[in-house]
């Protein structure tokens, strides 16, 4: 059971991003015309809806099997593994709040494949921060091509400074790890031996789960997944455009893809409700698209993500629940 404090802190965060879907919720529909919804949304065309639901779904192969490029400095993992505990902690993000998926992922991977619960938690790190850095720089080369608004303008610039010196320090902690460990002796040498221990074995699982950006060759290729997962997901997006009977520019998508994934980053509540239509309201009315049509195609958007992934995660985690559980790896 957490402590007192952590369970406050957490609370805290719950109710912060509560308040922060519930604000720009209010922004988004305090001036909606609501019987245009049922318009637009009767429109949408299922055969197009489920070709983005099958993309989306296929979009976790390519996770999984970067997931397991960077985990193969711990272990090698089978990918069908992967790509059901992708499914699992994606649903949970979807139904709970504060990452609770990506938690849920590494106490799957100590209990089931014998995995540090801090190496798998840095290794979740990695994957953000490349997602983080390839969405920016997607972001930086349309902003070239495609000039925009000044909070587009700075939501690249601060996008890619903050993942690239993320990258950074991630890069400096693995070259240095050597010295951070000798730093650590001189400073817990004022603990009690087992205090000192707790920390040493923290600090190396946490530096194991970053093992993979040691090497170059791995480097280039979970920048190429990356890039491929964003390319599939930018077809689920245009798969759900067409099923509207409607066709925007190709940049309005790209646009669209990153600052939508970027909104995620922002407390909110279960399933990124708020933060996610806000930001299609944002980038779509750039482009010229009425704020009405922008958030019924978030919620369709939206209903295809929450109908493809938590029912097939939810299924995996009601499968794992009758599996013999194996003895949880220590930190």
């Amino acid at each position: 059971m957490l402590p007192t404090h952590n369970r406050r802190r957490a609370y805290l965060r719950h109710i912060v991003g509560l308040a922060i879907s519930l604000f720009l919720l209010y922004l988004v529909f305090r001036k909606f015309a609501w019987h245009d919804l049922n318009t637009i949304l009767v429109t949408a065309r299922l055969s197009w809806l489920v070709a983005a639901s099958g993309l989306y779904l296929t979009s976790f192969v390519w996770r999984a099997w970067r997931w397991q490029i960077i985990l193969k400095s711990v272990k090698i993992l089978p990918a069908g593994f992967l790509y059901r505990n992708l499914l699992a902690g994606y649903a949970l993000n979807n139904l709970l709040p504060a990452r609770s998926g990506d938690f849920y992922r590494a106490h799957s991977l100590g209990v089931h494949m014998q995995i540090s619960r801090i190496s798998a938690l840095s290794s979740i790190l990695v994957e953000r921060i490349f997602d983080g850095l390839v969405l920016s720089s997607i972001l930086g080369l349309l902003l070239i091509i495609v000039p925009r608004a000044k909070w587009i303008q700075l939501l690249g610039i601060t996008a890619l400074a903050i993942f690239g010196s993320s990258l950074g320090g991630i890069l400096w902690v693995v070259r240095n790890a050597e010295k951070m460990r000798r730093l650590t002796i001189v400073c817990s040498r004022v603990l009690p031996h087992s205090w000192a221990q707790a920390i040493f074995r923290v600090e190396e699982n946490f530096v194991n789960g970053l093992g993979m950006t040691t090497s170059s060759s791995s480097i280039a290729q979970v920048c190429g997944v990356s890039l491929l997962i964003w390319l599939v997901e930018y077809a689920v997006f245009w798969c759900a455009m067409w099923s509207l009977r409607t066709s925007w520019p190709w940049e309005a998508l790209a646009v669209l893809l990153v600052v939508a994934n970027l909104a995620t980053l922002i407390p909110s509540g279960p399933g990124y409700v708020g933060t996610f239509q806000y930001a299609f309201l944002l980038s779509l009315g750039m482009f010229g698209v009425k704020p009405n049509v922008a958030v019924a195609y978030s919620l369709l958007v939206q209903f295809v993500f929450f109908a493809t992934v938590i029912p097939v995660g939810l299924t995996v985690l009601a499968l794992e629940k009758k599996l013999k559980q194996l003895p949880a790896s220590p930190l």
